[in-house]
């Protein structure tokens, strides 16, 4: 995960053209991810991300296997 966004893309690239060649040709001249959303709805999201995270947290804590 994350391995396409612009911090990661020139070791990602680097990886494939290990593994495989024919893809991180194709791929390498797409470029990295970017999201072009406005910096509130990120932001956004993200504290929706982790509400939720926290959420099944909890209810994980509940949860008995018998």
């Amino acid at each position: 995960h994350d391995c396409m966004w612009p911090w990661f893309w020139d070791e990602f690239i680097g990886c494939l053209k290990d593994t495989h060649p024919e893809v991180a040709q194709w791929l390498a001249p797409q470029g990295p991810l970017h999201n072009p959303a406005p910096w509130p709805s990120r932001t956004l999201a993200k504290a929706l991300r982790t509400k939720r995270k926290w959420q099944e947290a909890a209810y994980t804590k509940t949860c008995r296997v018998v």
